[in-house]
């Protein structure tokens, strides 16, 4: 099984992909940030929508994982991280 891992940021995505092996440990396949540039937020939110279905389709993960925001310093840095989650959670079932 191979499952990636997603935390989600309009700034800063961080990602891992993970795969069982044979003798049922798991081996680290790959890992990275998706950065955006600072500017626009629908444009950040289309580099992090495209970079991570680029992605996807190169890893093929049975699975993915994405980070609920559990924790935010205001109210609009929780709204941008839960636009970012929206995009990742729709390019993970396209």
């Amino acid at each position: 099984m191979k499952v990636m891992g997603i935390d989600p940021g309009i700034a800063i995505t961080g990602y891992g992909v993970i795969e069982q092996n044979t003798n049922r440990n798991y081996d680290v396949k790959d890992y990275g940030c998706i950065r955006t540039p600072k500017g626009d937020a629908p444009l950040r939110l289309k580099k992090v929508y495209d970079d991570l279905s680029e992605l996807l389709e190169v890893h093929r993960p049975d699975t993915i994982a994405v980070e609920e925001l559990f924790m935010y310093k205001n109210v609009k840095t929780a709204m941008s991280v839960s636009q970012a989650r929206g995009v990742i959670i729709l390019a993970g079932v396209n």
